[in-house]
């Protein structure tokens, strides 16, 4: 693989091409939560890719793979998207926090745009929407035998009512190389184990990120 389609891949894998908006929930907005029905979402599942040495070597055909083999990975082993537990616990959260009257079950959304869920939630007031960007593994670029777990998430909430966005973070969790990084394998044996434990840790602290959207 060329140095550049190599950069051109971590780029899109770490999501930090784009700019990202920070928007904690304002004083003004605050007191208006008190007495108003809540729900909380979370998007389908994006493609998890798994970017190994072997698959870099074959440019886009390699890439491709790397998106097939990420979610059967995903799939075989049940690993779980951490935007499902981030959305529940900072729902509870924001739920006790500002009084809210009604806290509704979570659900699946493939609607992202406001717009679309204010028309898929006619009945709810405002709405805590959790979604992952990105959650991907991929070698260290100067060690081949290594691996980092990335991930990255989106939180809002929404004025179902008035369509608006009353408060918005994006967290990105890229681990930096250590002496202790795992290996491929460390990440997949033992069904997945590796994998999930470190998507784990990275929800929680996505979860301290958005949690401070919220002061007290």
């Amino acid at each position: 693989m060329t140095s550049r389609l190599l950069m051109l891949l971590a780029c899109a894998l770490l999501s930090a091409c784009a700019s990202v908006r920070h928007q904690p929930l304002s004083s003004t907005a605050a007191p208006l939560l008190e007495n108003k029905s809540l729900a909380f979402t979370t998007g389908t599942k994006p493609d998890f890719t798994a970017m190994t040495a072997g698959n870099a070597m074959f440019g886009l055909i390699g890439a491709i793979e790397a998106v097939s083999s990420g979610n059967a990975l995903i799939r075989d082993n049940a690993v779980p998207d951490p935007a499902s537990g981030i959305s529940a616990e900072l729902a509870k959260m924001v739920h006790a926090q500002y009084r809210i009257a009604d806290r509704k079950l979570g659900v699946v959304s493939t609607a992202a745009g406001v717009d679309e869920l204010a028309k898929l939630h006619p009945d709810v007031d405002l709405l805590l929407d959790v979604r992952t960007a990105n959650w991907s593994l991929i070698y260290f670029p100067a060690d081949w035998t290594h691996y980092r777990v990335i991930y990255s998430a989106q939180a809002r909430l929404i004025n179902l009512k008035q369509r608006e966005v009353l408060a918005e973070h994006f967290c990105e969790q890229v681990p930096e190389q250590t002496a202790d990084a795992p290996t491929y394998d460390e990440l997949v044996g033992n069904g997945a184990a590796g994998l999930k434990q470190a998507l784990s840790a990275a929800g929680d602290k996505c979860l301290e990120e958005f949690a401070s959207l919220f002061p007290g």
